[in-house]
């Protein structure tokens, strides 16, 4: 197994657990929102760690999570938490299987990205609304139905709303990322053993 695809696995995780923290809380980590909102920017990159920001800690969320779940399966590896990845995979497969689909989701990206110049911060809620309809444009052409559990006051709020719906966006991201190493899920689970120690080393050289 490649082990650059730990990346992808942590960023996709990341981003569930990023957008039920939204939905449950009303809130998460807005660092680690941010860094790994950037990793839909990088269009060119080298190494996949350089998509998010050259550095492992900002996936900190989703290595932890990768890590508890090749430790214990069966509680951590959840049916929502399934059912969110494999949105993700849905929508990868989709993208990469259309180069009209790929033409059109660089643009989109590309006038964002001249709107974040424009605003000067990634933050502003105009960049969150307009990530948002891509996200929302893409499901809606493969039907997803999927379901975020959490409050619904934090559902019902449009700007939470859209958050999350940027974070599933951030982990159709890193689910692309995935394909395109040739990356299988079942081998997670095959090499966890490597996977564990290659996150502790990760964290002790940071």
């Amino acid at each position: 197994m490649k082990s650059e695809l730990i990346y992808p696995a942590a960023g996709m995780l990341q981003a569930t657990q990023l957008s039920i923290q939204l939905a449950s809380l009303g809130y998460c980590d807005t660092a680690l929102l941010d860094s790994q909102l950037n990793s839909l920017f990088v269009f060119n990159p080298t190494k996949t760690i350089e998509i998010y920001g050259n550095n492992e800690l900002n996936l900190h969320l989703g290595l932890i999570y990768l890590k508890k779940i090749l430790l214990n399966p069966w509680k951590q590896w959840n049916r929502p938490i399934r059912s969110i990845v494999d949105s993700f995979f849905k929508v990868a497969k989709y993208i990469l299987q259309s180069t009209p689909v790929q033409k059109k989701l660089l643009s989109q990206l590309e006038k964002i990205k001249e709107q974040i110049n424009y605003f000067g911060s990634i933050d502003h809620p105009l960049i969150f609304n307009n990530l948002a309809d891509i996200y929302v444009e893409l499901s809606a052409q493969l039907n997803l139905n999927l379901k975020i559990f959490g409050q619904q006051k934090f559902l019902q709020n449009q700007e939470i709303l859209n958050k999350i719906r940027v974070c599933l966006l951030m982990g159709i991201r890193s689910a692309v990322i995935w394909k395109q190493l040739g990356g299988q899920f079942f081998s997670l689970f095959l090499y966890r053993e490597h996977i564990s120690h290659k996150i502790n080393h990760l964290f002790k050289n940071k």
